[in-house]
């Protein structure tokens, strides 16, 4: 069954990974990140998981699972804007 807080997980790990290529890209990934998110309208949740480590109580499961899906797509981009798999 899925929980919020292996949702939270998922969003952890993909963070770090993104985090990750800030060893290559410095902050520029970051910045990426952020434009995306801010474009999807995904910025205030995501920085309320980054501020809290998790989600607050009124957070649906179907909006952490957007945000998943769109980091998943960030970190595909950040993979081909610095060529690493």
């Amino acid at each position: 069954m899925v929980t919020k807080e292996s949702l939270e997980q998922e969003v952890g790990v993909l963070y770090g990974k993104i985090y990750g290529y800030t060893d290559i890209g410095g902050d520029s990934v970051l910045e990426m990140m952020d434009e995306w998110l801010e474009q999807d309208g995904k910025y205030d949740l995501f920085m309320e998981y980054i501020c809290e480590d998790k989600f607050n109580e009124d957070t649906s499961l179907v909006e952490v699972t957007e945000l998943i899906n769109l980091l998943h797509h960030i970190l595909d981009g950040v993979r081909e804007e610095y060529n690493m798999s």
